[in-house]
């Protein structure tokens, strides 16, 4: 499983994948401690102190060709990100020849880009949700304004 527990912040911290003030950051103040696929919403500055668990979150790659960046992690409970790691895998082995799509589309064979299109289609408000929070992580932490 290519995920990381949000229990095991340490674990991204060690592998350079990630400052384990950014995964605070994205438990709290993005996510705030609920799964993407959540309709929970919390108002910002509400719910401080988190004092809800979180042992059945973990953070995974939301465009698994991409490193585990602030601006590329979901939290997502267990099941949904074996789910969506699965989704990728899938789209992964089916690209795994190296085709011609897959140098286009600047996946380089991992297949993501057909895995998040695969995923566009299938729920686009979800995919919009994430992509929204994911372009408000980049603004606040790199000032790239995006799509936002």
């Amino acid at each position: 499983m290519a995920c990381f527990s949000t229990n095991n912040a340490l674990t991204l911290l060690l592998h350079g994948l990630c400052h384990c003030l950014q995964i605070m950051y994205l438990l709290r103040e993005v996510w705030r401690g609920f799964s993407a696929r959540s309709d929970r919403v919390v108002m910002p500055g509400g719910d401080r102190g988190l004092m809800r668990s979180t042992a059945d979150l973990t953070f995974t790659r939301w465009d698994a060709a991409k490193p585990a960046t602030a601006d590329n992690l979901v939290l997502l409970t267990l099941q949904e990100a074996d789910a969506h790691d699965a989704l990728a895998a899938e789209a992964s082995s089916s690209s795994a020849g190296g085709s011609d799509d897959a140098a286009c589309n600047g996946t380089h064979g991992h297949g993501t880009g057909s895995a998040l299109a695969a995923l566009q289609k299938r729920e686009p408000d979800f995919v919009a949700h994430v992509e929204r929070i994911l372009a408000r992580v980049r603004h606040e932490y790199w000032g790239w304004r995006g799509d936002i």
